[in-house]
């Protein structure tokens, strides 16, 4: 299971890759600067726009957002994979360059369409993939009521894919000015070079 929380990794996430983060909305312009730099399949999904949306006041305005987080209809992130291939590259006849073209894919799609496990497991009284759906959905509503507390803020994604709309939530928390929860994007690593390794 691939899910983008605060801390994964060493790594820098598109969030943070790029401008200082003094504000929430630092988080936000590296993103966008970052996704295309960072997702070879970045066409596939697009980021339209993004928004402030409120500040959590209290427990309630925060389960608010546990329905569509959770939300069949929505974009899950199943990971992503990294693939490398070796090209030759001419600076003249007598200097030959292999070099490592990296291209990262990031797949996110809707949640009702993610390919599951086909294992017979059975887990809250369903079966196979609806099983693995619910342990997925229910992980991230435990990291989101564990990690987001009231005072953070809450921004819109709007991402365009497969010809639809879709809005993704992300968490903020001021002071701090980082992103604390995003179902998509957090666990994406920014490119920090041009996709070409040496």
């Amino acid at each position: 299971m691939h899910l983008n929380v605060l801390g994964q990794s060493n790594q820098v996430s598109v969030y943070e890759y790029g401008q200082s983060l003094d504000s929430c909305e630092s988080n936000f312009i590296n993103l966008f600067r970052n996704w295309p730099k960072s997702a070879t399949n970045h066409q596939q999904i697009a980021l339209v726009s993004y928004k402030y949306v409120e500040t959590l006041k209290d427990s309630s305005t925060k389960a608010h957002y546990i329905p569509l987080l959770v939300d069949p209809e929505s974009l899950v992130c199943m990971g992503s994979s990294t693939r490398v291939r070796q090209e030759t590259s001419y600076a003249s006849p007598n200097q030959k360059k292999d070099i490592n073209i990296k291209n990262t894919y990031v797949n996110i799609l809707p949640g009702k369409d993610a390919p599951m496990l086909r294992q017979n497991i059975n887990v809250f009284g369903a079966t196979g993939e609806v099983a693995h759906m619910k342990v997925y959905y229910r992980t991230i509503e435990e990291i989101f009521t564990t990690i987001v507390v009231p005072g953070d803020k809450v921004y819109a994604i709007t991402i365009q894919s497969g010809g639809k709309e879709y809005t993704n939530y992300v968490f903020c928390r001021p002071g701090m000015n980082k992103v604390v929860f995003d179902k998509l994007f957090y666990g994406v690593k920014a490119q920090q070079t041009p996709n070409v390794e040496q």
